[in-house]
């Protein structure tokens, strides 16, 4: 019913202005076949994925604890409570 272009246009709009990037960029491949990746986008998923590092090496820490074997039996035993 809706025109395919029209869609992944619209798409396009919402998900540039994201942190869904990857996203984005795949969207324009399926536009643009032949094109070359708009700086624009290439500088954002660069950014995105800086960002990305500097929250896991901030929350490294609490991941650590969430991995421990006894953390978890901890949490599934009092989960019942």
């Amino acid at each position: 019913v809706y025109d395919e272009r029209e869609l992944l246009l619209g798409k396009l709009e919402i998900v540039k202005n994201t942190r869904m990037i990857d996203y984005a960029i795949d969207i324009h491949k399926q536009l643009h076949p032949n094109a070359v990746i708009p700086e624009e986008l290439l500088e954002k998923r660069k950014k995105v994925v800086n960002e990305l590092k500097i929250y896991q090496e901030e929350t490294n820490h609490i991941r650590q604890i969430f991995e421990s074997q006894t953390v978890v039996k901890q949490i599934e035993t009092t989960r019942y409570i």
